[in-house]
């Protein structure tokens, strides 16, 4: 889990392949995610770590193939590629 600057709640899901954010007002119980990070262009596998730098860009770290990718600030809802990503044997991931 992260915050960003604004309070929002990022959670990974590793059995859904998704990230979902929470407004920081978020409702005790059943609340629906204010945005939503998944499909096959997002590259998540079994996501299982995610984190904020000082600008709000998302790293969302993958269990399956030892990756990380880089969403930027400000990323749309829905099935959107990284921006970047950190993957292959040299990383030594």
């Amino acid at each position: 889990m992260a915050l960003d600057s604004q309070g929002y709640l990022y959670v990974a899901n590793q059995d859904a392949n998704k990230v979902t954010v929470y407004s920081p007002d978020w409702d005790d119980g059943n609340t629906e995610p204010v945005k939503t990070l998944s499909g096959a262009l997002t590259q998540l596998s079994r996501p299982d770590a995610v984190a904020l730098d000082t600008n709000d860009n998302l790293y969302v770290v993958n269990q399956l193939g030892n990756s990380v990718r880089l969403f930027n600030a400000g990323w749309a809802s829905g099935n959107i590629a990284p921006d970047k990503s950190l993957v292959g044997g040299s990383t030594l991931l």
